[in-house]
């Protein structure tokens, strides 16, 4: 009966002994299987890694390459604005500068398309032609009833008197001509018996009233109205 008794305990202690080591073996495999499942995620996080700093160059590129297109598409547009800025500036400013609007700007008399400054300086019929040629006009034409009118209407308001137009016989004589254009008169309004070139009268005059033309010598010396066009 003892006997029975030892051989039981010995056989339950080696169950438990194998037991402990199936156990042991399997505490074992899994420490193992985590080793290289951890090993897996280490190399899946490297790997997640790699390829997010690859994404993330590659977004960096797109976007760098992205905003340098739109820099030099803004640039280029900049630019091209700038330069039709500085054309329109530049025409305004010529525009502005240009003798017909500087006779506008500083209150010059207007009709129609023209611009009219009067001169009570005397001078003679040449030197009025060039004194308004000077400063980018002409000797003031009269090319229509009303224009005419308007004229007269200069002379009285600044007591010109006499004054030179801008017409003469000088090419051809008899044959009356607009110095700044050179065409034949298409209106006329000579006084009764004019022209009639007494004493080598070539150069139209406005006479001191009314709306009456005269001829008269070149050299004499007469107020003036130079005419602006645009």
């Amino acid at each position: 009966m003892a006997l029975f008794g030892l051989k039981l305990f010995l056989s339950t202690l080696c169950i438990a002994c194998m037991i402990n080591l199936v156990d042991c073996k399997k505490v074992k495999k899994l420490e193992k299987d985590l080793k290289a499942l951890k090993e897996k995620l280490s190399a899946l996080e490297n790997t997640l890694d790699q390829k997010i700093d690859q994404l993330q160059n590659k977004m960096e590129k797109k976007l760098s390459s992205f905003y340098s297109n739109i820099n030099e598409e803004i640039e280029d547009k900049i630019q091209l604005e700038c330069k039709e800025c500085t054309a329109g500036t530049t025409e305004l400013r010529k525009l502005l500068e240009a003798p017909y609007f500087k006779c506008r700007t500083k209150g010059g008399d207007t009709f129609e398309d023209s611009c009219y400054v009067s001169y009570s300086t005397k001078k003679s019929w040449r030197d009025a032609v060039n004194a308004c040629s000077e400063m980018g006009a002409r000797l003031a034409e009269s090319n229509s009833k009303g224009e005419n009118y308007f004229l007269s209407k200069l002379r009285d308001d600044y007591n010109l008197e006499h004054t030179w137009l801008g017409g003469s016989d000088l090419v051809r004589e008899g044959v009356w001509t607009w110095q700044a254009s050179e065409q034949e008169f298409s209106f006329t309004s000579w006084n009764p018996g004019e022209p009639n070139n007494a004493n080598s009268e070539h150069c139209v005059i406005m006479g001191s009233s009314g709306v009456g033309w005269n001829d008269l010598g070149c050299g004499r010396l007469l107020s003036y109205i130079c005419e602006y066009t645009e």
